[in-house]
């Protein structure tokens, strides 16, 4: 069976990013900030958004890596392995990330970012990297493994404080209310 043709797209203010294989200078400029980016089945590739998205998702990749500039909402990580989301150093970053059946991913924040959460589920051997710019080095925060069924782990995280609080939204209903 024939690889699927590399493809970058846009439509319905999606940017498609599909069947890339290690290309490392892949770029994506969104015309508005409602547009978003959707890795699709990519590997061993980078690619740059220049400007503001309103999310970025990979899906189904191996080993890819997305710089970004601004996200409004959400970077999600479904069925990926590898990957990671790096936000520019003097921009702001995406307050909300999600991984779902994802391995070894990292969330890459600039000191822009001054809290947020990342949920996962059915994940494992991740890490969200906060820029110190005082020793101009990446600190590692490493997440829980999360591989139940049925179980959403929350990660607040405060990049003032220096710290990740974790805890089981499985049960949470809406406004963090426990569902009995």
């Amino acid at each position: 069976m024939a690889a699927a043709e590399p493809k970058i797209a846009l439509k319905n203010f999606v940017w498609t990013v599909s069947n890339q294989r290690s290309d490392p200078t892949i770029n994506v400029t969104p015309g508005a900030a409602r547009e978003g980016v959707y890795l699709l089945k990519c590997s061993d590739s980078v690619v740059t958004i220049h400007g503001t998205c309103a999310r970025i998702t990979f899906e189904q990749c191996n080993n890819c890596e997305v710089v970004y500039d601004s996200v409004l909402s959400s970077v999600e990580f479904i069925k990926s392995n590898g990957c990671k989301s790096t936000c520019n150093h003097q921009a702001r970053g995406a307050m909300t990330h999600v991984l779902d059946s994802s391995v070894g991913c990292s969330v890459k924040l600039s000191t822009g970012v001054i809290a947020g959460r990342v949920f996962t589920a059915r994940s494992k051997n991740s890490s969200i990297f906060v820029y110190n710019a005082d020793i101009q080095l990446w600190e590692n925060y490493p997440l829980p493994d999360d591989l139940e069924d049925g179980h959403q782990i929350s990660h607040k995280f405060s990049t003032r404080e220096k710290r990740v609080e974790t805890s089981d939204v499985s049960r949470e209903g809406p406004s963090g209310y426990i569902v009995y």
